[in-house]
């Protein structure tokens, strides 16, 4: 739970704030007997439960339903991240991994990042991609960071793209898919284009009034053999 010890300042709000730690509590009891796990608190509003892959075979609707039950308690933003790892404490490293990720994203969200490190999400949406946050090619690497774009931000426009099914993408498309803003993607973009590992293929009108946008086509020079 974000913000909660936002409502820790008069001495009077201390037992409202435990006594809603324990609603909290209750909740994810509740869910992690349903996956017969274990959980753990760890501070105020957060909490890391223990199961096995098996037990979360459908996590996107399994969050659905947590995040669910605890809106019904408070209209704090809440965020999942789930990790899966060949022991417990790689699974817990990758759940923290994919809450930061949850975090970033939106509130009310979940994320999962799997053994390998491909990260999924989010799970409760209609929207979700699937990208790696590593990079093992050192050259193409340099060349992201010349350009001043993380190879988690490449991954996810790539994710972005194969999902559209038309093998281009535009800023617009970007922004809504990583919400973020129209401007940021376009940035975003534009270093991929100047760096040559997108391009420009097109334009296409806005839905409403305005400048027309660039279609771009990214990866696909760069990566000829790429699955798209």
């Amino acid at each position: 739970m974000k913000n909660i010890n936002k409502i820790e300042k008069p001495h009077s709000f201390s037992y409202d704030l435990h006594r809603l730690n324990l609603e909290l509590q209750s909740a994810v009891l509740t869910f992690t007997e349903s996956i017969s796990g274990s959980f753990l608190s760890i501070g105020t509003g957060t909490f890391i439960i223990f199961s096995t892959r098996g037990s979360l075979q459908n996590a996107g609707d399994q969050s659905v339903r947590l995040l669910d039950s605890l809106a019904l308690i408070t209209d704090l933003p809440a965020n999942i991240g789930i990790g899966y790892g060949d022991s417990s404490l790689a699974a817990e490293e990758n759940a923290r991994l994919a809450l930061l990720h949850a975090q970033n994203y939106n509130s009310n969200t979940a994320f999962s990042v799997e053994n390998n490190g491909t990260v999924n999400g989010p799970l409760n949406g209609s929207q979700s991609i699937s990208f790696e946050f590593r990079n093992e090619d050192e050259v193409f690497g340099e060349k992201l960071k010349e350009c001043g774009v993380s190879i988690t931000s490449f991954n996810k426009i790539m994710s972005v793209q194969r999902n559209l099914g038309k093998h281009t993408i535009t800023a617009f498309d970007v922004a809504d898919w990583l919400k973020m803003t129209e401007r940021n993607a376009r940035r975003l973009l534009n270093n991929l284009t100047n760096a040559g590992i997108a391009k420009i293929v097109g334009q296409e009108a806005p839905a409403t009034r305005g400048r027309p946008r660039n279609i771009y086509q990214v990866g696909l020079d760069y990566f000829p053999n790429i699955d798209v």
